[in-house]
């Protein structure tokens, strides 16, 4: 009787202690979107980009004033609708930055350009890489990368070798010393530390996926490497 008296409260306590930690995990998630969410929708950007639409309404620029708006509603749309999931098509991922380029196109006064480019061998309705995850390395690259840089450019491309998808994100600025210990984290509007917690967290619940990042940088320019096995 004792022992099946301690053997069910083991079954007890197991039972309790599993549910703690799937509840743990579940909280450690949403916590972790909502960091991405405030990660996507920086306040300053925003306001920066509004304040910029504002100028060509009041200036009458219908054309330019219409297709700011439409990146800002399409950006805004897909960081809400897309944040609550682990992934997302590349199509969607491109149109985020698409959007997200456009705008701080409009708040540096075309003072780079940029291409998005993806490959043939990628199925951009079905390839899908971790939520949102290639904006704040774009951001890097335009708030600090390219900083007083006369023509600067940024070439995002998206495409797929040994059953690998690959996203790199290069630009011509003026890198950063990757012997400096601070150089890891680049910088901290790049959310580093956000980024590998969310690849993390996907490598973990996701036993098919696994995501990784690489950096190379020089006085010409930096490229960031994203890879990711089928997610």
């Amino acid at each position: 009787m004792v022992l099946l008296a301690f053997g069910l409260l083991f079954l007890v306590l197991g039972y309790f202690g599993f549910k703690n930690y799937k509840t743990k995990q579940q909280l450690d998630t949403v916590l972790l979107r909502q960091k991405l969410r405030k990660t996507q929708l920086n306040p300053h950007f925003l306001f920066n980009a509004l304040q910029s639409i504002q100028n060509f309404i009041h200036k009458n620029d219908k054309e330019k004033s219409g297709s700011y708006l439409a990146s800002y509603s399409k950006l805004i749309r897909l960081v809400l609708e897309k944040s609550d999931e682990n992934f997302i098509t590349v199509e969607d991922d491109k149109l985020a930055l698409e959007s997200y380029l456009n705008l701080q196109e409009l708040n540096h006064n075309s003072s780079f350009a940029y291409t998005i480019n993806i490959e043939d061998s990628v199925d951009e309705d079905f390839d899908r890489l971790p939520t949102l995850i290639t904006q704040p390395f774009v951001e890097n690259a335009v708030l600090h990368g390219l900083k007083n840089i006369a023509d600067g450019s940024i070439n995002v491309r998206y495409y797929k070798k040994n059953g690998f998808l690959y996203v790199s994100i290069t630009d011509n600025g003026n890198g950063f010393e990757t012997s400096k210990e601070d150089s890891k984290t680049l910088h901290k509007s790049m959310s580093m530390g956000i980024i590998k917690e969310q690849l993390k967290n996907l490598n973990r619940t996701s036993k098919s996926f696994n995501g990784d990042i690489h950096i190379e940088s020089s006085s010409t320019g930096t490229q960031v490497t994203l890879s990711f096995t089928a997610a």
